[in-house]
């Protein structure tokens, strides 16, 4: 088993990392902010799709870390912060760099989630880890996605 340690720096690094985010389930007790340090940090469990000789996926979930570095603020929508149990679904990154060409490389990144949750957080850059922690084990299901 190979683990996973990606490191994104540029707002075109995000692809990677969003792809090997889509479908990760985050529990709310899970997620940390420092203010002072200015770092974001959250441990979730990833989707992987193991594939034999065949070609053949096996579903499985990865325990990983993501830590976003350089974090002005965090901003929380669509669930309750205080509900350490919630747990939510990771869809995707957006990244939105800030208007005023002076303040680049500073933007908005957004780890948006099912059911309208997100979580933004003002950046002076992009400078994020996902690394996983260790084994895996066989996801109970495949993520079903509805378009409404």
């Amino acid at each position: 088993m190979t683990l996973l340690k990606l490191i994104a720096l540029e707002p075109s690094d995000l692809t990677v990392v969003a792809a090997h985010l889509q479908d990760a389930v985050i529990m709310v007790g899970d997620i940390t902010y420092s203010n002072t340090a200015r770092r974001f940090a959250a441990l979730c469990n990833r989707l992987h799709r193991q594939y034999d000789a065949g070609g053949r996926a096996e579903l499985q979930r990865r325990r990983a870390a993501l830590r976003i570095d350089r974090v002005a603020s965090v901003r929380f929508q669509g669930f309750l912060r205080d509900d350490r149990n919630t747990v939510l679904s990771v869809l995707t990154l957006n990244f939105a760099a800030v208007a005023d060409p002076a303040m680049a490389p500073a933007g908005t990144l957004t780890i948006v989630c099912a059911g309208g949750a997100s979580l933004q957080l003002d950046v002076e850059c992009v400078e994020l880890a996902l690394e996983d922690l260790g084994p895996a084990w066989k996801a109970r299901g495949e993520p079903q996605h509805f378009i409404a």
